[in-house]
């Protein structure tokens, strides 16, 4: 090999020379990454945060990937107050130009999304003077309990 040519067949075979010489540890490279599912289900939905889906009772739910973000947020924060500007900053990074008062439209496109009549959704609450909360439904086994 010259000083002044690169020859990527040479450079191949190098690196096969040199993972031989490593032994069967390194030759053992996984086929394929296995990536752990996250999902969060509550009341009747699943949300497959891997597969970027949401879910009602099995069946996909068409849903925009703002309203989608949103979700997420609200699933990593669950029972917690979100201020609108949390809620811009955790979408969008710091300094967005956004103003506070636009994500209540995604608020309410997913409000439809989640509840037949988006003024009865118990799963995102208005905080008022602040902001949002999401209160994932009580599961089906504690809802009859005294």
């Amino acid at each position: 090999m010259s000083a002044g040519r690169f020859f990527p067949q040479e450079l191949v075979a190098r690196i096969h020379a040199v993972i031989e010489r490593a032994g069967p540890r390194v030759n053992a490279f996984p086929r394929s990454i296995v990536v752990p599912r996250r999902e969060l289900v509550f009341g009747t939905f699943r949300l497959d945060l891997t597969a970027r889906v949401l879910f009602l009772d099995g069946a996909p739910v068409r849903i925009n990937e703002r309203e989608f973000s949103l979700l997420e947020i609200f699933a990593h924060y669950p029972l917690q107050e979100l201020s609108r500007a949390r809620i811009l900053v955790l979408m969008y990074g710091i300094g967005t130009p956004v103003l506070e008062r636009s994500i209540d439209v995604p608020v309410w496109r997913l409000r439809q999304v989640l509840a037949a009549d988006p003024s009865a959704s118990h799963y995102i609450q208005t905080v008022r003077g602040i902001g949002y909360m999401f209160v994932p439904a009580v599961p089906a086994s504690r809802e009859h309990a005294p």
